[in-house]
């Protein structure tokens, strides 16, 4: 794989140790933030009820936001995938384990295949499970 690529995939800070203060002052920031973002919406609708306990959650979601957000992309991305819609991302391991298992053969048939300008076919190999 190219050096670019690995970098790519590999994500963003996987490489580097973590960065303790920004961390730190990036859930503070947030932690104010969804305070601020909370006191505006309890004084816009003061003379309405309210739900304190979407107050609550004004408050704590920016502070998850950034958690997930502090952690690499890559896995990040992987976790909202993998919860948003796991049967889709089960199928997107397989689908990855079948082409990364039978690389060979389907460079082969690909090159095979541009060589000919016609579609070509190839015998893979599935595992078990």
């Amino acid at each position: 794989m190219n050096d670019w690529m690995r970098l790519f995939f590999q994500g963003d800070y996987s490489l580097l140790p973590p960065n303790w203060p920004a961390i730190l002052l990036g859930l503070l920031l947030a932690f104010a933030c969804g305070h601020i973002i909370a006191w505006v919406y309890m004084f816009t609708h003061s003379g309405l009820s309210y739900s304190r306990s979407f107050v609550n959650a004004l408050i704590i979601m920016p502070t998850i936001v950034a958690l997930v957000m502090m952690r690499d992309r890559w896995d990040a991305g992987e976790a909202l995938m993998a919860a948003g819609n796991p049967p889709g991302w089960a199928q997107l391991v397989a689908d990855t384990n079948l082409a990364h298992d039978n690389r060979e053969k389907i460079t082969a048939c690909r090159v095979s295949a541009n060589k000919t300008k016609k579609d070509e076919r190839c015998i893979i190999t599935v595992r078990g499970q």
